[in-house]
């Protein structure tokens, strides 16, 4: 339960730093934040209902946004304009950081539901007795 409570706040504050990307333009905050809220609201279904896909789903977009951000900040550093803008520089490592730790929090989340869901198969066949 917490590792899900955990990915929960993550995806906000996956949220929130998309928000603070758009210092940079409002065509950053439009083409990334729709893909992020739909991935929250995937991940918040997912958790509620037990749904694997949707956690599988969440991994995918914050993969794509980890992407994202890493070519914007190595287009920053290979353009040397990291001194330039340092803004710029610090919200997409911060972004990156955050999808990280999503995606390492939801490969968590999706190894804990697997042991659930075994434990549940082993106590099913306990029950039963050895002549069927």
């Amino acid at each position: 339960m917490q590792a899900r409570t955990l990915l929960a706040t993550l995806s906000i504050l996956q949220i929130l730093a998309i928000c603070l990307n758009s210092t940079m333009g409002a065509w950053v905050l439009f083409s990334t934040l729709p893909i992020c809220a739909l991935g929250a609201i995937m991940l918040w279904i997912a958790i509620w209902f037990r749904w694997k896909t949707g956690i599988w789903l969440f991994i995918v977009v914050s993969t794509a946004l980890f992407g994202y951000g890493l070519a914007r900040i190595l287009t920053l550093v290979h353009h040397k304009e990291v001194s330039k803008h340092p803004l710029n520089f610090t919200w997409y490592t911060l972004q990156c950081i955050i999808e990280i730790m999503c995606i390492i929090v939801a490969i968590w989340v999706l190894n804990e539901t697997h042991d659930d869901d075994d434990k549940k198969s082993d106590d099913k066949e306990e029950k039963k007795g050895l002549m069927g």
